[in-house]
């Protein structure tokens, strides 16, 4: 019996945990809007605050599991076979956050083994990523074998390593609106094609993520 694809395994236990949890998730969240809807006008305001908290709690949850169930198709998706340009994918991502000016590409990139879709979701998430530690440049270049992209926001060297890719740990910052779920997206993408990636802190402030994809 030929040994189970781990890439397909990973797949189905995501997927299988987003729709076990979908569910109650968003019954939670019509159970605080019900009570909201139906509780008498002047509710105590220590209720109304921790029914708000609760509410919010079942949202967020919710966002997650629609990552998760994201995160369950890419793991199980084929890489493409057709050349693309991560150049054009960073291109993409920061024009559609109305960031184009800060982007910096190298020249002589070669193209990867990747589909279009896969290398938007992957941009897009390092894009969100540089943005949220206040990048105001990102750089793409071939260096050593390697794609790197550098940004000069705040860097995330507490995390530099891999637990930085592991889904639901967000990078300490003072928003709160990250679900850590940024650089796991990106990290599947790559470790689906059958590439690597990784961080490192830049000196005197940023952040290099490097990627290594098939080409």
């Amino acid at each position: 019996m030929p040994a189970a694809d781990p890439k397909l395994e990973y797949g189905r236990l995501l997927s299988v945990i987003a729709h076990d949890l979908k569910a109650p998730a968003r019954a939670l969240r019509q159970y605080v809007q019900m009570i909201q809807d139906v509780a008498p006008r002047g509710l105590p305001e220590p209720l109304q605050r921790y029914l708000g908290r609760l509410g919010d709690v079942a949202s967020r949850l919710d966002a997650q599991l629609d990552v998760v169930s994201e995160l369950a198709r890419l793991a199980r998706s084929e890489p493409g076979d057709a050349p693309t340009s991560l150049a054009e994918a960073l291109e993409r991502a920061l024009a559609e956050r109305g960031r184009a000016a800060i982007g910096r590409i190298g020249a002589d990139l070669p193209d990867v083994r990747l589909s279009v879709e896969a290398s938007d979701v992957l941009f897009s998430a390092l894009v969100d990523n540089a943005l949220a530690a206040g990048a105001t440049t990102l750089a793409l270049a071939w260096h050593d074998g390697r794609f790197v992209l550098d940004d000069d926001g705040t860097g995330v060297a507490e995390l530099a390593g891999a637990q930085a890719f592991t889904p639901f740990r967000p990078v300490p910052r003072p928003d709160s609106g990250h679900r850590g779920l940024g650089l796991s997206r990106a990290a599947c993408i790559v470790w689906s094609a059958g590439g690597d990636l990784g961080l490192e802190p830049l000196t005197p402030t940023g952040t290099r993520v490097w990627l290594e994809l098939p080409r």
